[in-house]
């Protein structure tokens, strides 16, 4: 008979009372019975709370914790979730994805037969506002050098990719709250560092889906932006330090792909402002010694061809992008 660990489900949530339900009654159709979602809201102000009590009297195995603390975010909430979390395996969900009804059922039967591993990563897909309406996949390749990939930007996987082994994820320390964004990039980055053993399970058709919103942000634009320069400032300290740390030398070059991709973004928020952001983050990173003279000009020479449009030439970012890395 094969083995049936518990698998605790870890979903944030904040304020998406609107989407909630789907995603919860992803969770309630898996064929895999031995599961436990536990739902932590950080403090909404929708009717969020009301529609995890409804699904707590519907299906037992459905929890919530509601974040007490002042610090807040993400990474606070998933941690929390950890803390309670009573099974062998993990599963990190947003509060607005979806998971089909085999997904947990053939993810634990992988793990089980590969004990060895602390982690496995699937395919997934993304949607709009009903599965089948967006094409685009997430599809990671068993051949890349993910952790190359992570550290450009070039995201391989998305955080319901992976199962997990709970005590993988508890040597890791969990999630880092000061990542206000991109705690998942964050966080793999970390766990390919400690070179945590994983595989990539190729060739399946994606068993979650990622919900593509266009109002999934909850902060100002202003806050947003503060939220990307520090992060994004943070994990290229961060990770230089541990790199060169473990004399990983010839992986730093990498990070430019995170420097551009980020100046890009704030090149994207507001035209009229973006010069004195990406201004302001060039001098930041310089300030970090993390900016040479010659990564400034080159930054320089792209917002000057970025204002003359050239962004919408197909392959204008990718070539910068790469050009950059290896400067």
């Amino acid at each position: 008979m094969d083995k049936k660990p518990l698998v605790s489900i870890i979903i944030p949530n904040y304020n998406k009372e609107k989407y909630l339900s789907m995603t919860l009654e992803s969770v309630l159709a898996q064929t895999y019975a031995n599961w436990e979602a536990i739902v932590v809201d950080d403090g909404s102000n929708d009717n969020s709370l009301e529609v995890i009590k409804a699904f707590q009297l519907k299906d037992s195995r459905i929890k919530l914790i509601e974040r007490k603390s002042q610090e807040r975010g993400g990474s606070v909430c998933r941690n929390l979730g950890l803390q309670e979390a009573q099974g062998e395996y993990l599963l990190f969900v947003d509060s607005d994805d979806y998971i089909i009804e085999t997904c947990l059922e053939n993810r634990v039967k992988f793990l089980n037969n590969r004990t060895e591993l602390d982690f496995a990563v699937y395919n997934i897909g993304t949607f709009y506002n009903k599965i089948g309406d967006s094409k685009m996949e997430w599809l990671v390749s068993s051949k890349d050098d993910h952790l190359s990939k992570f550290l450009m930007h070039d995201i391989p996987w998305h955080t319901s990719s992976s199962i997990w082994k709970k005590e993988a994820v508890t040597c890791l320390n969990g999630y880092l709250p000061e990542f206000q964004r991109y705690q998942d990039i964050e966080f793999h980055t970390r766990a390919l560092l400690q070179n945590l053993n994983y595989a990539v399970v190729g060739n399946k058709k994606p068993d979650s889906f990622y919900r593509i919103d266009e109002s999934r942000g909850t902060v100002s634009k202003a806050e947003l932006i503060e939220r990307i320069w520090k992060s994004s400032a943070h994990y290229i300290d961060v990770f230089k330090n541990l790199l060169e740390k473990q004399g990983l030398l010839n992986k730093v070059k990498y990070l430019n792909g995170t420097k551009i991709d980020m100046f890009r973004t704030l090149l994207y928020f507001d035209l009229e402002q973006s010069e004195c952001f990406t201004q302001n983050f060039m001098e930041h990173l310089r300030d970090k010694a993390l900016l040479n003279n010659l990564e400034i000009l080159f930054l320089r020479l792209y917002r000057f061809l970025f204002f003359k449009k050239l962004y919408k030439v197909k392959g204008f970012n990718y070539v910068f992008k790469r050009t950059f890395i290896f400067l």
